[in-house]
């Protein structure tokens, strides 16, 4: 689970950067011959086909598939001349339609490979030229005035200028298959370099010279950061459609490229998009302060103050509810790992997806978006420290707070629960079941008291309330909040001093 969410959030720096990369400037991958016969092939007879080179020992084919094992036959090139065989067609493929493709394609090579090296010709590379970032193109078109459709490929050529570097810096050994494996392990520095590592080793089993890190060049790190495959490209073409620079778009898998649509727009605009988009999510005062984020913002136009801002929210607001969601389902594993009680698993999911309050703080809360301190003091008194409903307070704050981790009295309430639920009070003694959940309630605890201020309610306030209805229910957590205020004293301090030197030391 943590690998999915680190794949899926690599970081904000490094999603902008891509973002920016498609505004400042298209370019492609550098693609084979044999991609030129397949748009042939695809322009003068409509048909979309596949072209691979195959050989062995004894022959050397081209196949000419429509899908998987989907063929109109291959042309041989093993021979003084080339030659169609059509044997292999697939029964869907007519045999009129197979012989023409074949023909098409066996005549293209013949007439544009020169001294009949069809291999060399097959396997040379075409390199596109770049074209204009998006932002160049909406800066020379009018207000409403659509632009024509922009192909962007489904990835940049970074990889290749990475192999590139690395071929004349380093060693000739990394290839651009090697950096394709290292990229799609991750795009930082270090793991990056470390992989590259291994697939050269995998590759001659002897490995890259001694010292060969050092030699890397300082540019670097920023063509990783740069780097676009697939996923990074449909993600950045989403969040521009968010702000509207994109109006729409089509994907051609057989270009493995896609159109966008844009027209001209003024830059204010990008910002009411931003704004109705978070309002969405968010309460108008949370909305403002990412509004206030973009005003505030140095980047040098409106569509990158936006991006930026918008990116920041996807990971403060959806990667901490995905993130919260993975440690939801850790903790019920580490519960009934505890436990070795399948039936409390079975229970502590249903309570997640089932509990009775669920429904109503839902209403409550404006969908989560909201939160006040007559919340939590509700509840407290609506559980009456019945373990019963505390199982379900905890399981309706766990799924709400998936969607909204910064909900201040959930945070509250699913701490006040858990504390209850977790510890006993016995013979004098404070006994703890679970001292994982424990300590997780008491970051919960920490978390919900900051964010009280933001709604006009001191912290000591709400952390009066919540400590007395815990303390009340059970005597012996009174030991434990000692430790605590000491530290949320010291945290509290650090905070502040933090403040007042970025306020006024740094400003001298």
């Amino acid at each position: 689970m943590s690998f999915f969410y680190e794949n899926s959030f690599k970081g904000v720096d490094i999603d902008y950067a891509i973002l920016c990369d498609i505004l400042d400037r298209i370019t492609f991958p550098a693609t084979e011959k044999k991609s030129l016969l397949e748009d042939i092939v695809n322009d003068e007879l409509g048909e979309e086909v596949k072209i691979g080179y195959w050989e062995n020992s004894n022959s050397k084919r081209l196949y000419i598939n429509r899908g998987f094992k989907v063929a109109y036959g291959y042309i041989d090139l093993g021979g003084a001349t080339l030659s169609e065989n059509l044997s292999g067609r697939h029964a869907d493929i007519p045999l009129e339609i197979a012989s023409e493709v074949l023909h098409l394609v066996r005549k293209t090579i013949e007439e544009q490979a020169p001294g009949k090296n069809w291999k060399e010709w097959l396997t040379q590379k075409i390199q596109r030229s770049p074209s204009k970032g998006l932002e160049a193109i909406l800066k020379d078109t009018p207000k409403g005035e659509r632009v024509r459709d922009v192909l962007l490929g489904f990835q940049n050529d970074t990889a290749e200028r990475i192999a590139e570097l690395l071929q004349n810096s380093v060693s000739p050994l990394i290839s651009e298959r090697v950096v394709s494996i290292a990229l799609s392990k991750g795009v930082e520095l270090e793991a990056f370099l470390n992989s590259i590592g291994r697939e050269v080793y995998k590759m001659d089993h002897v490995g890259l010279p001694r010292g060969w890190q050092d030699t890397i060049p300082h540019d670097l790190e920023a063509l990783l950061l740069r780097y676009r495959a697939p996923n990074d490209t449909f993600k950045a073409i989403y969040r521009l459609s968010i702000l509207g620079v994109i109006d729409d778009y089509e994907v051609d898998y057989a270009q493995e490229a896609l159109y966008l649509h844009l027209s001209g727009k003024d830059p204010d605009e990008y910002r009411k998009k931003l704004e109705a988009y978070l309002s969405r999510y968010l309460s108008p005062t949370r909305v403002n302060e990412y509004l206030i984020r973009v005003d505030q913002s140095t980047e040098p136009t409106m569509i990158r103050r936006c991006a930026k801002v918008l990116i920041e929210f996807v990971y403060e607001f959806i990667g901490k509810k995905r993130e919260r969601a993975i440690r939801e389902m850790e903790s019920i594993c580490s519960l009934g790992a505890l436990s070795g009680d399948h039936e409390e698993i079975a229970r502590t999911i249903d309570l997640y997806f089932h509990s009775k309050y669920t429904e109503e703080i839902l209403e409550m809360t404006n969908q989560g978006a909201e939160f006040d301190l007559d919340l939590v003091n509700q509840y407290i008194k609506e559980t009456a420290g019945v373990s019963d409903n505390l199982e379900h307070l905890r399981g309706s704050a766990a799924r709400i707070l998936s969607d909204n981790p910064d909900n201040g009295a959930l945070l509250l309430l699913r701490a006040f629960a858990t504390l209850l639920l977790e510890t006993r009070f016995v013979y004098g003694q404070l006994v703890i079941r679970n001292q994982r959940l424990v300590d997780e309630a008491m970051e919960d605890l920490q978390k919900g008291l900051d964010v009280f201020p933001s709604i006009g309610v001191s912290v000591e306030q709400a952390y009066r309330l919540i400590r007395n209805a815990l303390v009340d229910q059970n005597e012996g957590l009174r030991a434990l909040f000692e430790d605590f205020d000491q530290y949320y004293s010291v945290l509290q301090h650090k905070k502040w001093l933090a403040s007042f030197n970025k306020r006024y030391i740094h400003a001298s």
